[in-house]
């Protein structure tokens, strides 16, 4: 099924175009990213500083 599907893709739908990404890099050159938390990258990020300073409290006992 995986070699079938590959070899023979399923047409993209006109209505579904604007919610596939031509390039990976897409996302990232700097086009509408929404304001404030609205912005994936400062959210992604956010959550990432959260989880390093959750690390820090619960594994290495404080913060330094």
């Amino acid at each position: 099924m995986v070699v079938s599907s590959l070899l023979q893709p399923e047409p993209l739908k006109e209505e579904a175009r604007p919610l596939v990404w031509e390039d990976w890099r897409e996302p990232l050159r700097g086009r509408v990213h929404g304001r404030g938390l609205a912005n994936y990258r400062l959210a992604a990020a956010s959550v990432a500083a959260a989880f390093v300073v959750l690390y820090a409290v619960f594994r290495c006992g404080g913060l330094p």
